[in-house]
C-alpha cells in the first residue's frame, strides 16, 4: 500500500468533502480515503498495482475540483463552474456558490 496526499482547491463545506471523498473511494484499488476541509487536502491509501496516484488525481479533478500536487492528472475535461455531481449546485452537489 502506497499513501498519496492530494491538496485541493475548491472544497467549502461537508457537501464537498463527502463528494471528493465518495470520487476517491469508487476508484479499485483504494484502500482508505480521508478529506479534510480545514487543510485542503486528501489522504489516499491505496494499492498501487490496481490504481494510480494520476489516476486518483483525477478521481478529483473529474469530481469538480482543483489539485495542487506534484502528480500531474489524466486528460479530464472540466468546465469552469460545473457541478461535478450534475445536480446543478457547485461542486459536489453542495449548497456553495
Amino acid at each position: 500500500m502506497e499513501t498519496l496526499i492530494i491538496n485541493i482547491d475548491g472544497m467549502h463545506c461537508g457537501g464537498c468533502v463527502t463528494g471528493v471523498k465518495k470520487a476517491l473511494n469508487h476508484a479499485h484499488g483504494v484502500q482508505s480515503a480521508a478529506v479534510s476541509l480545514e487543510a485542503g487536502q486528501a489522504t489516499v491509501t491505496y494499492d498501487p498495482t490496481h490504481v494510480s496516484a494520476t489516476a486518483l488525481v483525477s478521481a478529483v479533478v473529474a469530481a469538480g475540483y482543483s489539485v495542487r500536487t506534484n502528480v500531474e492528472p489524466e486528460s479530464v475535461p472540466v468546465q469552469a463552474g460545473q457541478c461535478g455531481s450534475g445536480s446543478g449546485k457547485s461542486k459536489g452537489g453542495c449548497c456553495c456558490s
